[in-house]
């Protein structure tokens, strides 16, 4: 987990992992070019001159509460209707309005390339929203966050308190507002440039900028639960006639009674057996896991121009150079003399005299022909471009020099 490492520094990882994820927060502090390179108040500037700037994507927190969009949003003649107008909303910041702005990873590349460093490095889904506020000013009241959070502090200094979870582990839809109030503060923090705050899932935080504007970005790491486990296994329990059959009739007519309970409980018992024998069966890590890497959420790898090239018409030589993503998650599996990969939402399958060469591929992520025949020395290279090809079409493998097979019709 290199990424993690270089977030979290001199935090060391192992310890992070054991002692403070999804159990307790933690202030890191760093070095105040920590983050330079990562975002900076001119990359603010740039993005919210942007014509194409709508609303949700970008909005506006004043007293602790959203303002409506139409305070700051107009309707252009020839853009969206909830295009954000710079006039307003450069009165609304004078007045201590904070940005919000949802997605940076979706339109800013180095943000995009860090969200999916990390995503790799937990194999869950990542995502970075950006704040900013005026000094002394508050955003958000005193919530907490469905998701694993990592505050970045950008510039500025904020101050931050979190507090005891009173829902441990809150699901997407428990809404902060809908429960108790938080429990025991246990850390108050001032962030600084280069500093970082790990606030787990569930846990109460409000931050208060100081004496100087502050802008900070937020990590946020959608941990999968034992409820994705069920849905997954839901849809699989689904191929099974025991679960698509109906529910014995007993709540039809007068129920006081309850005179169906035995078919009932018979019923319960049938599932209860075929769940127990799913749950048992030898593999459903395995199964499991290979579903999970087939969900992979990191960018689609691509490389043009080679996207227009057709695929028939492309001469594959030793010395073509070719690349794989390094975000892309691989399984590989051994199954009935087969060699089954799972990578980038697809899934492909080799036959077992190639194992050793499939685990080569997917070791690196440069590479030239040459190479592909020294993986694997029995193979010619025309067996070595069947296995490519796949792969190429797949988006797996992206050529990076092709030579083009020349029409030969005149």
């Amino acid at each position: 987990m290199d990424n993690l490492a270089r977030l979290i520094e001199p935090l060391p990882t192992s310890e992070f992992l054991s002692d403070y994820w999804t159990r307790c927060a933690i202030h890191v502090p760093g070095p105040i070019e920590k983050f330079s390179g990562l975002y900076s108040w001119q990359d603010l500037n740039e993005l919210i001159s942007d014509r194409r700037l709508t609303y949700p994507r970008l909005r506006l927190v004043l007293n602790k509460e959203l303002l409506p969009a139409s305070l700051f949003t107009k309707r252009s003649p020839h853009g969206p209707d909830n295009a954000i107008d710079p006039r307003k909303v450069s009165n609304l910041l004078r007045s201590g309005a904070t940005i919000v702005y949802d997605g940076l990873h979706d339109s800013t590349p180095k943000i995009r390339e860090f969200a999916s460093l990390l995503q790799f490095d937990f194999g869950e889904y990542a995502h970075v929203n950006l704040y900013c506020s005026r000094p002394e000013a508050q955003g958000f009241d005193l919530h907490y966050d469905a998701h694993e959070v990592f505050l970045i502090q950008i510039a500025g200094k904020k101050e931050w308190r979190v507090s005891e979870p009173t829902r441990p582990f809150p699901l997407d839809f428990d809404k902060s507002g809908k429960n108790n109030p938080p429990g025991k503060q246990y850390l108050r923090c001032l962030l600084s440039a280069g500093d970082i705050l790990y606030i787990p899932r569930g846990h109460w935080h409000e931050g208060i900028a100081t004496g100087e504007a502050s802008l900070h970005l937020t990590l946020g790491i959608n941990g999968s639960t034992g409820m994705s486990f069920l849905r997954w296994l839901m849809d699989d329990l689904m191929m099974s006639e025991v679960w698509r059959a109906n529910r014995p009739l007993a709540f039809s007519g007068d129920t006081k009674d309850f005179r169906g309970h035995s078919e009932l409980e018979s019923w319960i018992a049938t599932l209860r057996t075929s769940l127990l024998e799913r749950l048992g069966r030898l593999g459903l890590s395995h199964d499991y896991f290979e579903y999970s890497i087939g969900q992979d959420r990191n960018p689609y790898p691509y490389s043009l121009p080679n996207e227009y090239a057709s695929l028939e018409n492309m001469a594959l030589a030793q010395e073509t150079k070719f690349s794989r993503s390094r975000f892309q998650k691989v399984f590989i599996r051994d199954v009935q003399n087969k060699i089954r990969v799972t990578v980038g939402g697809s899934h492909l399958v080799f036959g077992g005299n190639v194992g050793a060469w499939v685990r080569c591929l997917f070791s690196e992520t440069e590479f030239t022909g040459s190479d592909c025949l020294m993986w694997e020395p029995q193979l010619e290279w025309s067996q070595v471009e069947s296995l490519l090809r796949p792969l190429i079409t797949s988006g797996i493998v992206h050529v990076e020099t092709q030579k083009v097979v020349e029409n030969s019709e005149s």
